[in-house]
């Protein structure tokens, strides 16, 4: 199963990919420590450019909300201030009539 990603390793062993990560750890296999593929952060980048939180998208791809503001920024993906999301900024527009 070389070159096969953390993500697809954990899916076909019903595991999180943190929990991979240590077990190859503990076994002394080296990683390239790139939980998110680059289709993955294309995926995550539409899902964020449409609203979505970081902790959601995080959530969907099993990984830290830290890994996927670090993949944001390796491809230069601006990320929203802190405690802004979709719905903060809907309650600030004015609501057309």
């Amino acid at each position: 199963m070389a070159g096969e990603t953390a993500n697809a390793l954990a899916e076909t062993h019903d595991v999180n990919p943190a929990t991979l990560f240590a077990i190859l750890q503990r076994a002394g296999i080296s990683s390239r420590y790139q939980i998110l593929t680059d289709l993955d952060v294309c995926a995550a980048t539409m899902m964020y450019e449409s609203g979505q939180s970081l902790s959601s998208i995080a959530k969907h791809f099993g990984v830290a909300d830290q890994t996927v503001v670090n993949a944001f920024r390796r491809v230069g993906v601006p990320t929203r201030s802190l405690g802004t999301n979709q719905w903060s900024q809907r309650a600030a527009s004015p609501t057309p009539r």
